[in-house]
């Protein structure tokens, strides 16, 4: 990751979720690349957005911090127009050597889509959903899973065609 946005309730004064994504951007050495959202700043008045303002700045030190109210679309505008001044052209020499590497991904999760008792030459794959970490895949592709089956303490890498692409409800050619 490049940058983080931190999404913090204005009307949730103790929020130890916060603390806990905070830290996590601390290890992944992104504190000065995060920007807190001020978010739900219409549930609270004028003097308590202030004081919490003033305490986000003092508990986390973050330079940047975007009053917003998400629900009826204040601040939506100027988060766009930080996000396009301040953070620039994402791709860059590390995005581009990361992309011409070799094919990386973590599988988080998998999905049988055959129904139980398929025959065989009618069964049609799975879904898996994960992480690419370099290069790129698409339809057609031919991928290697790696470890595959387990089974008696021996690995069989599984290889599958990629035969669709997607990212929530958009379908993919090509993703990097």
């Amino acid at each position: 990751m490049d940058f983080s946005l931190l999404v913090v309730a204005a009307n949730c004064q103790e929020d130890p979720e916060t603390n806990e994504h905070y830290k996590a951007n601390k290890i992944l050495d992104l504190a000065d690349k995060t920007f807190i959202i001020h978010n739900k700043i219409d549930l609270i008045d004028r003097d308590q957005a202030y004081e919490h303002y003033d305490k986000l700045k003092a508990n986390y030190g973050i330079k940047y911090i975007i009053p917003m109210c998400a629900q009826f679309g204040f601040g939506i505008n100027y988060l766009i127009q930080f996000l396009v001044e301040r953070i620039g052209n994402p791709i860059d020499s590390i995005f581009l050597n990361k992309i011409n590497q070799p094919f990386k991904a973590s599988i988080i999760r998998s999905f049988d889509v055959n129904k139980v008792g398929s025959p065989v030459d009618k069964l049609v794959g799975a879904i898996v959903g994960g992480t690419i970490k370099t290069g790129c895949i698409k339809i057609g592709d031919i991928v290697k899973i790696v470890p595959g089956i387990i089974h008696n303490g021996l690995s069989k890498p599984l290889v599958a065609r990629i035969t669709s692409l997607k990212t929530e409800n958009t379908s993919l050619e090509i993703a990097y």
